[in-house]
């Protein structure tokens, strides 16, 4: 995006880490397709609902950016179970 690989806290985007408006920073949430989440990063209007998030997808390592750009892009929006702790 626009900030490229830093969370609105200047941290190095990584895995693990989500983006959410509403929910307060450092809030974890355990889901069965990404393993436990961490709110760390703020995002657009889109994510000013507690269940919408943006999950940071990791570069897989020898990725260019079109390959990487396509593969995140190819999952798409999910529906996915959580609970926050």
């Amino acid at each position: 995006g626009t900030y490229g690989n830093l969370t609105c806290n200047s941290e190095k985007l990584s895995n693990g880490m989500v983006a959410n408006n509403i929910l307060p920073q450092g809030t974890k949430i355990t889901t069965k397709e990404f393993g436990e989440l961490v709110v760390s990063d703020r995002g657009g209007d889109n994510f000013n609902e507690r269940n919408r998030l943006d999950v940071f997808i990791p570069r897989n390592e020898g990725e260019d950016d079109y390959q990487y750009k396509k593969r995140v892009n190819d999952l798409g929006i999910m529906e996915v179970n959580g609970y926050s702790t």
